[in-house]
Order: structure tokens, then C-alpha cells, then sequence
């Protein structure tokens, strides 16, 4: 066992190292190009020749289809993207309210560094004759430490997901699988009602697709979160706040949606309000079907030889996920409220893949057909007891103490049959059992003074207790027999523990177009691993 102990004060920089993932093969590596192209440019309106601040840039390398970087446009509309990868680029604009724009830049040859001058979008809007809405909330507005988005302006806000509400967020990517990206980074943190959720990539992703977007009431977007939060993720961070009505008597809604591709979804929210007592309860289902189909064919000539490379993938992958969160407020008074809350995330996800690859040389035929089959599952539950103290308008304390636990499972099965000028190779068939599980119990004390929406002090502290393990195991199995052989010097557990104490203070407030935050958190970490 190994023990480590940290102190940290003032500011926290975190990393995230990515591992090449296998499968590429025949594929075009844009990483071998040197990333040093540099676009600079103003984005302005078509019409009004007006600037766009903050509007999203993202630039996706155009032989690979793999997203190479990001940004936004300050407050004048002007943009600088660095480290760009040198080759064909596809640089995608796009602004709330105004149509994407998507143009093609050679970086190498026609230089380095290329100012695309003004670049002017068209607006997607449609005017009303003799039509006046006043005090109708904006999709957006800003406060000093993020930007806040309300779904109710989405179509899509009846029948969607979780999901479908943060593809339509400015400088919020989500690529096939459901990874998100903010401003062009994978460094994000997703929180729901302020708590960090445990889920990342394929588990985070089924976990969205569950959460009927009818019961969010805002997105929160944090691009430099202040010092009242842990220091993760290094693009920011995006909290995903649900729905509680104040109704009195039974109230709540019902929506369902069905699409090709056997994609289904349901949720329910209901509340019921007596006296000083809210009851609420929401659910959600969202189970489909994705088909993959790809092919791709490479020649190479090298004098009179011809080197051949042919490949076609099929398959498909799936969700099936189910999100239930209820609980009870008592408000005794205007100044005091006690909740106490629980949810349950329960997911599968099914993937399967059928890939033939041929290479044709002058002295070698080699045919290789891979087949494999994935299927994932995860539980996650979580434990709120919570007491908000609003002594005075603009002053809350906030006391919340919760628990968090869950598991996974990954069972992968893969088959490879190899075939060298008509000679078939034995073929190699395992299995691999990928799994965790994780508990964590969090005790914040948070304090908030607003003198008016311009200028906000915080101060508080946070106790963090968490374990983690992660296993990994491999069997593999004879075709011809049936006969299984586990393999243990592949059997592989790594259990992580952390205690954590944290105390912070900020002051944030907006100047003018300018927002400042000063903020001090000072962290002490017990850190322990075991292997």
C-alpha cells in the first residue's frame, strides 16, 4: 500500500492523458502532422455588419474526421486559434440564433497562419409583425462566474434528453458515442444539481440519454469555475440543474417519443404540494439502436507493385438506460427549507462489431475477420440530506450531505480468424471482464452573500471521502472444444482512496462588459492506492 499526503493552496492545475485506442488500422493519423497552424478572424452579423461575441469556433481535421481543436470569439467577435494541425481543416461558426457556417482551410501550403478577415453569419430568425413579448426570459444570460442556458426555449424541450438539450449549447460538442467537449476540450466536469457526477464517457452518456429533458430547468456553464469548486476539469464546467415545482396541490407532465432505429423515450414528473410539505418524483426511460457501417480502401503503388488495402466494418450499438429521483421538502417558513432526496441510474449498453480487412501485395494475401461483442452495465445510486437557511434576500447558507455508490460491468467476447494465401490460421477467441465500484460520501457547508446580480461573496468548506476500485480479467477459449482457460496473470485490481478536506473563499463582480472573480481554496488530500 502506498500512502501519500498533499497540501494544496491557492491554484490547482489538473491534467488528462489520453491512451491511443486500437482499431485504426487503414486509417489516416492526423496526430503525424505537427499542430502549429494558427487562425485568426472576426466573426460579425451579415446584416448588420454588428460583431458576435462568444460565439463558438470548432475545427475538425478534414482527412481524418477527428476534432483537432476549439474556441470562442471575445466580446468584440475576434477569434485566435493556436496548435492547429497543418493540412485541410473544416472550421465550423456558430452562434445562438444564426445559422452554422462551415468553411475549408488549407494550412501548410497556403501558410501557417491565416487571418480568414470577417466571417458573417446569417440569422435564423423570423420576425413577428406587430408582435411584442416583454419580460420573456433569454434563452442565455450571463452572471459573473458562468453562462445560463434555459431549455424551455427548445423544441426539443418536451421530448428529448438531457442529451439533445446540450447539442444545441454554444461551444458544447457531443460527438457519436455521447462524449462531450467544451470549447474544443474533453476536460470538462459534469455536475447535476451542483454534485459531481461519478460517470464518465459511455456511462455519463447513457446516463444523459435517460434524463427526459423536460425535467431540466437550467444549464449552467462554467468556462472558469471560481475557487468554491474542486479543482477538475481543466475546460470547465457544465451543471445540469433539474426541475421542483412550488404548485400547490398535484401537478407534473407526461412525454414520450418514438424515432427510427427502435429509439424510444419516456419520462414522468410529478409533484404534490400540501402546507409546508413538497413531494416530487421524476423518471425516466431511453433505450435504441445505432447501426455502424464503414468502409475504406487504400492503394499504394510502389514501382510495378500494387499494395492493396480493403475494409468494411458493420455493427451496430445500443442504450437502455432508466433514471428515478424522488424525495421530500419541508419549508417551515419563508427562511428555512430541509430536503431529503434519493436517485437510482440504472444502464446497459450493447455493442457489437464485424470487421473484415483484406491486404493484397505482390507476395502475400492475408484476409483477417474480427467479430466481437460488448455488453456494459451500471448501477448508480445517491443520497441527499440537505438544509437551505435564507436568512434575508441575498444571503443563503447551504448545508448538504450526501452518498453516492455504484458499479460497472464490461464483458467483451472477440473472435479472430486469420487467412494467409489461403491458409487458415488457428483462430483466437477470449473474453475480458472489465468492472468497478465506488462509494462517496460528501459534507459541504456553502455561504452566499448577494448585494445585487453584479456582485456575489463565498465562502464554505467541503469534506470528501471516496473509494474506488477497477479490475480487469481475460479467458481465453478454444474454439474447437469449447474448453475455457482463465488466465491469471491477466486478473488485475486497483483500489484508489481519497480524504479530502477543503475550505474557499471568492469575490466576484462585473465591471462595465467585465467580470473579475479572487479567489483563494486551500485542500488537504490523504491519498491512498493499492494494486
Amino acid at each position: 500500500m502506498k500512502r501519500i499526503l498533499t497540501i494544496a493552496l491557492g491554484l490547482f492545475l489538473s491534467t488528462t492523458s489520453y491512451a491511443q485506442q486500437p482499431g485504426n488500422r487503414g486509417k489516416f493519423d492526423a496526430t503525424q502532422l505537427p499542430k502549429i497552424g494558427v487562425l485568426t478572424g472576426t466573426l460579425i452579423d451579415t446584416d448588420t455588419k454588428e460583431p458576435l461575441p462568444f460565439a463558438a469556433v470548432k475545427i475538425t481535421h478534414t482527412m481524418s474526421e477527428e476534432l483537432v481543436t476549439g474556441g470562442m470569439t471575445d466580446d468584440k467577435g475576434r477569434f485566435k486559434i493556436e496548435s492547429i494541425t497543418l493540412g485541410p481543416n473544416q472550421v465550423e461558426f456558430a452562434y445562438v440564433g444564426y445559422k452554422t457556417k462551415a468553411q475549408e482551410v488549407r494550412l501548410g501550403r497556403e501558410g501557417i497562419e491565416i487571418d480568414l478577415g470577417k466571417i458573417g453569419l446569417q440569422s435564423s430568425g423570423v420576425e413577428l409583425n406587430e408582435v411584442t413579448v416583454e419580460a420573456e426570459r433569454e434563452f442565455m444570460t450571463n452572471e459573473i462566474d458562468r453562462k445560463v442556458y434555459d431549455p424551455s426555449k427548445l423544441i426539443l424541450s418536451k421530448t428529448g434528453s438531457a442529451t439533445d438539450i446540450l447539442e444545441n449549447i454554444p461551444a458544447v460538442e457531443l460527438d457519436v458515442d455521447g462524449n462531450i467537449t467544451l470549447r474544443g476540450s474533453s476536460a470538462v466536469r459534469i455536475m447535476i444539481d451542483g454534485r459531481p457526477s461519478r460517470f464518465t464517457g459511455e456511462d455519463l452518456s447513457a446516463l444523459l440519454q435517460s434524463l427526459p429533458a423536460n425535467s431540466v430547468e437550467k444549464v449552467e456553464v462554467m468556462t472558469n469555475p471560481s475557487a468554491k469548486y474542486d479543482p477538475d476539469g481543466t475546460a470547465g464546467m457544465i451543471n445540469i440543474v433539474l426541475k421542483k415545482s412550488a404548485l400547490q396541490g398535484l401537478n407534473g407532465s407526461v412525454n414520450s417519443s418514438y424515432s427510427g432505429a427502435d429509439r424510444f423515450r419516456a419520462g414522468i414528473n410529478l409533484n404534490y404540494k400540501v402546507e409546508d410539505l413538497n413531494f416530487f418524483f421524476n423518471a425516466g426511460h431511453s433505450s435504441g439502436r445505432y447501426p455502424r457501417s464503414s468502409w475504406s480502401r487504400r492503394d499504394n503503388f510502389l514501382g510495378e507493385d500494387t499494395l492493396s488495402f480493403y475494409q468494411v466494418v458493420d455493427g451496430y450499438g445500443g442504450r437502455n438506460g432508466n433514471n428515478i429521483k424522488a424525495g421530500i421538502d419541508w419549508s417551515p417558513g419563508n427562511k428555512h427549507v430541509f430536503t431529503i432526496q434519493g436517485t437510482i441510474n440504472q444502464g446497459l449498453r450493447p455493442r457489437v462489431s464485424d470487421n473484415n480487412t483484406d491486404w493484397t501485395t505482390p507476395f502475400l494475401d492475408y484476409t483477417l475477420t474480427q467479430f466481437s461483442d460488448r455488453q456494459g452495465s451500471r448501477w448508480n445510486n445517491s443520497y441527499d440530506i440537505i438544509y437551505d437557511y435564507k436568512p434575508k434576500k441575498g444571503e443563503e447558507l447551504n448545508v448538504r450531505m450526501s452518498y453516492t455508490d455504484g458499479s460497472r460491468d464490461d464483458v467483451l467476447e472477440f473472435t479472430q480468424d486469420t487467412l494467409t494465401n489461403s491458409i487458415k490460421l488457428p483462430s483466437d477467441k477470449y473474453r475480458t471482464n472489465s468492472f468497478g465500484e465506488q462509494w462517496e460520501f460528501n459534507g459541504i457547508l456553502d455561504y452566499t452573500k448577494k448585494w445585487n446580480k453584479d456582485r456575489k461573496f463565498e465562502a464554505g468548506a467541503k469534506i470528501i471521502t471516496r473509494e474506488d476500485l477497477d479490475g480487469f480479467n481475460r479467458t481465453n477459449i478454444d474454439i474447437w472444444n469449447g474448453t475455457e482457460t482463465y488466465l491469471l496473470d491477466s486478473e488485475n485490481e486497483f483500489l484508489y482512496g481519497e480524504d479530502i478536506l477543503a475550505i474557499y473563499s471568492n469575490y466576484g463582480f462585473k465591471k462595465g462588459p467585465w467580470g473579475f472573480q479572487l479567489g483563494l481554496r486551500a485542500e488537504q488530500a490523504n491519498i491512498t492506492a493499492t494494486q
